[in-house]
């Protein structure tokens, strides 16, 4: 998109709502997780939420994750069992470089 011609990923912020609930709850095909982005949009942004072991357990990626709060559905990869999780955000900077977005929406499973 026009908007990501010139992104400011070291801006941005991501945080949510804590993860919590029995794991069986996340366990459909799309798991749904709400995040909030301030700051600015994150480009080509790809999401992974890891879980015990430092496990992936579901991954997305779009072409622009904007500003606010929202419901992003990740493709699960894996059966969700008791723990903690952890959703880490990627972004393209100004030079093309996949950067780390500040922030993370965390949680323990029960």
């Amino acid at each position: 998109p026009a908007a990501c011609d010139r992104p400011v990923i070291e801006r941005a912020r991501i945080a949510g709502p804590r993860l919590s609930g029995p794991p069986g709850r996340y366990n459909v095909p799309r798991v749904p997780i709400v995040l909030t982005l301030r700051g600015a949009r994150v480009c080509d942004a790809e999401l992974r939420l890891y879980g015990p072991r430092g496990l992936l357990y579901a991954t997305a990626v779009l072409p622009q994750l904007k500003e606010g709060r929202r419901t992003v559905r990740l493709a699960r990869r894996r059966t969700f069992v008791p723990g903690r999780y952890r959703l880490e955000a990627t972004g393209l900077d100004r030079l093309g470089d996949r950067v780390r977005v500040r922030g993370a929406v965390e949680g323990r499973l029960r």
